[in-house]
Protein backbone atom coordinates (compact mmCIF):
# COMPACT_ATOMS: atom_id res chain seq x y z
CA UNK A 1 0.00 0.00 0.00
CA UNK A 2 2.65 2.54 0.81
CA UNK A 3 4.73 1.74 -2.25
CA UNK A 4 1.23 2.62 -4.46
CA UNK A 5 1.27 5.85 -2.32
CA UNK A 6 4.75 6.69 -3.08
CA UNK A 7 4.11 5.32 -6.96
CA UNK A 8 1.42 7.86 -6.69
CA UNK A 9 3.26 10.34 -5.57
CA UNK A 10 6.07 10.61 -7.90
CA UNK A 11 4.11 10.30 -10.74
CA UNK A 12 2.08 13.58 -9.15
CA UNK A 13 5.34 15.32 -8.74
CA UNK A 14 6.67 14.48 -12.01
CA UNK A 15 3.16 15.64 -13.61
CA UNK A 16 3.71 18.93 -12.12
CA UNK A 17 6.85 19.41 -13.39
CA UNK A 18 6.42 18.81 -16.29
CA UNK A 19 3.45 21.56 -16.60
CA UNK A 20 5.57 23.79 -15.23
CA UNK A 21 7.88 23.68 -17.99
CA UNK A 22 5.38 24.73 -20.56
CA UNK A 23 5.17 28.09 -22.41
CA UNK A 24 4.52 31.15 -20.32
CA UNK A 25 1.27 32.40 -21.42
CA UNK A 26 -1.93 30.19 -22.41
CA UNK A 27 -1.64 31.75 -25.99
CA UNK A 28 2.06 29.24 -26.02
CA UNK A 29 4.32 32.43 -26.91
CA UNK A 30 6.78 33.33 -24.55
CA UNK A 31 7.50 37.12 -23.53
CA UNK A 32 10.81 36.77 -24.94
CA UNK A 33 9.30 35.84 -28.13
CA UNK A 34 5.98 37.93 -28.43
CA UNK A 35 8.88 41.10 -27.93
CA UNK A 36 10.40 39.73 -31.09
CA UNK A 37 7.44 39.60 -32.82
CA UNK A 38 6.47 43.14 -31.69
CA UNK A 39 9.64 44.01 -32.83
CA UNK A 40 9.62 42.24 -36.15
CA UNK A 41 6.13 43.84 -36.84
CA UNK A 42 7.35 47.29 -35.87
CA UNK A 43 10.39 47.30 -38.35
CA UNK A 44 8.46 45.93 -41.49
CA UNK A 45 7.40 48.79 -43.61
CA UNK A 46 9.74 51.05 -41.86
CA UNK A 47 12.97 52.90 -42.80
CA UNK A 48 15.71 53.36 -40.05
CA UNK A 49 19.22 54.98 -40.08
CA UNK A 50 22.01 55.18 -37.36
CA UNK A 51 22.05 58.71 -36.24
CA UNK A 52 24.13 58.08 -32.45
CA UNK A 53 26.96 55.78 -32.04
CA UNK A 54 28.91 55.08 -28.42
CA UNK A 55 30.37 52.33 -26.26
CA UNK A 56 29.79 51.96 -23.05
CA UNK A 57 33.47 52.26 -21.55
CA UNK A 58 36.14 54.07 -23.68
CA UNK A 59 37.70 52.29 -26.55
CA UNK A 60 40.25 52.85 -29.73
CA UNK A 61 37.48 52.32 -31.91
CA UNK A 62 40.00 52.65 -35.19
CA UNK A 63 43.10 50.78 -34.24
CA UNK A 64 44.56 50.52 -37.44
CA UNK A 65 46.04 54.13 -37.32
CA UNK A 66 48.93 55.14 -35.09
CA UNK A 67 46.71 57.21 -32.87
CA UNK A 68 45.37 55.24 -29.62
CA UNK A 69 42.17 57.16 -28.12
CA UNK A 70 40.16 56.51 -25.58
CA UNK A 71 36.59 57.85 -26.78
CA UNK A 72 33.33 56.69 -25.77
CA UNK A 73 31.58 58.88 -28.44
CA UNK A 74 32.01 57.61 -31.75
CA UNK A 75 29.24 59.42 -33.77
CA UNK A 76 32.04 60.70 -35.98
CA UNK A 77 32.63 56.95 -37.26
CA UNK A 78 29.10 56.94 -38.46
CA UNK A 79 29.82 56.89 -42.30
CA UNK A 80 28.13 60.21 -44.34
CA UNK A 81 26.48 58.31 -47.39
CA UNK A 82 24.47 56.45 -44.83
CA UNK A 83 23.01 59.73 -43.85
CA UNK A 84 20.72 59.80 -47.28
CA UNK A 85 19.91 55.77 -47.60
CA UNK A 86 16.78 54.58 -47.46
CA UNK A 87 16.86 51.29 -46.02
CA UNK A 88 13.16 49.63 -46.01
CA UNK A 89 12.67 46.53 -43.94
CA UNK A 90 10.29 44.32 -46.65
CA UNK A 91 7.71 41.92 -45.32
CA UNK A 92 10.03 38.78 -46.44
CA UNK A 93 13.09 39.54 -44.79
CA UNK A 94 14.57 41.32 -47.14
CA UNK A 95 16.23 45.28 -47.18
CA UNK A 96 15.99 46.88 -49.95
CA UNK A 97 18.79 49.84 -49.58
CA UNK A 98 18.68 52.77 -52.10
CA UNK A 99 21.80 54.66 -51.26
CA UNK A 100 20.76 57.80 -52.12
CA UNK A 101 23.24 60.43 -53.37
CA UNK A 102 26.23 59.69 -51.45
CA UNK A 103 27.21 56.25 -52.09
CA UNK A 104 29.24 54.12 -50.37
CA UNK A 105 33.29 53.48 -52.25
CA UNK A 106 33.14 50.45 -54.22
CA UNK A 107 29.08 50.02 -54.55
CA UNK A 108 28.08 51.20 -57.55
CA UNK A 109 24.65 50.23 -57.53
CA UNK A 110 21.86 52.77 -56.30
CA UNK A 111 19.61 50.26 -55.23
CA UNK A 112 20.25 46.83 -53.67
CA UNK A 113 19.28 43.91 -51.35
CA UNK A 114 20.05 42.22 -48.16
CA UNK A 115 18.10 39.88 -45.93
CA UNK A 116 17.04 40.92 -41.96
CA UNK A 117 15.52 38.61 -39.54
CA UNK A 118 14.71 38.72 -35.22
CA UNK A 119 15.87 36.50 -33.01
CA UNK A 120 15.58 35.26 -29.35
CA UNK A 121 18.17 33.77 -26.72
CA UNK A 122 16.47 32.35 -23.99
CA UNK A 123 19.99 31.40 -22.34
CA UNK A 124 20.43 35.40 -22.15
CA UNK A 125 16.95 36.73 -22.35
CA UNK A 126 17.50 38.72 -25.50
CA UNK A 127 16.04 39.50 -28.56
CA UNK A 128 18.77 40.03 -31.41
CA UNK A 129 17.90 41.81 -34.79
CA UNK A 130 20.17 40.97 -37.47
CA UNK A 131 20.33 43.88 -39.57
CA UNK A 132 23.76 45.97 -41.35
CA UNK A 133 26.93 47.03 -40.09
CA UNK A 134 28.54 50.42 -41.59
CA UNK A 135 29.48 48.28 -44.90
CA UNK A 136 26.10 46.72 -45.62
CA UNK A 137 27.34 43.65 -44.76
CA UNK A 138 25.15 41.26 -42.02
CA UNK A 139 25.46 42.21 -38.28
CA UNK A 140 23.58 40.51 -35.27
CA UNK A 141 22.61 43.40 -32.98
CA UNK A 142 21.08 42.96 -29.51
CA UNK A 143 18.13 44.88 -28.84
CA UNK A 144 17.93 47.47 -26.03
CA UNK A 145 14.50 49.08 -26.73
CA UNK A 146 12.69 50.63 -29.21
CA UNK A 147 10.05 53.75 -29.31
CA UNK A 148 7.82 54.89 -31.99
CA UNK A 149 10.88 56.97 -33.98
CA UNK A 150 13.75 54.87 -32.75
CA UNK A 151 15.87 51.34 -32.24
CA UNK A 152 18.64 51.35 -29.93
CA UNK A 153 20.72 48.09 -29.90
CA UNK A 154 24.44 47.19 -29.55
CA UNK A 155 27.08 44.80 -30.69
CA UNK A 156 30.03 43.59 -28.37
CA UNK A 157 33.16 44.72 -29.48
CA UNK A 158 36.98 43.14 -28.60
CA UNK A 159 39.74 45.37 -29.08
CA UNK A 160 42.15 43.23 -31.65
CA UNK A 161 44.88 44.72 -30.08
CA UNK A 162 44.45 43.66 -26.81
CA UNK A 163 41.58 40.90 -26.32
CA UNK A 164 41.27 41.85 -23.23
CA UNK A 165 39.26 45.09 -23.54
CA UNK A 166 36.12 44.89 -24.57
CA UNK A 167 32.99 47.40 -24.97
CA UNK A 168 29.37 47.23 -26.48
CA UNK A 169 28.68 49.47 -28.98
CA UNK A 170 25.63 51.30 -29.35
CA UNK A 171 23.98 52.30 -32.43
CA UNK A 172 20.71 54.34 -31.94
CA UNK A 173 18.36 53.85 -35.78
CA UNK A 174 16.41 56.83 -36.15
CA UNK A 175 13.20 56.03 -37.85
CA UNK A 176 12.99 57.89 -41.36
Amino acid sequence: MKRNILILALATVTLISTNSCQKDDAGGTSELEKKAIDLQNYVVNNRFIPVDFYADSPIDYVESDATVLAETDLKKYIFPYLSDDVITFNADKTLLIDQGTLKMEGETQQTFTRSWSTETSKAKNVVYLNYLDYFYDPRRYTLVEWTDTSILAYVDWTSKADPTKTAKIYTRFQKK
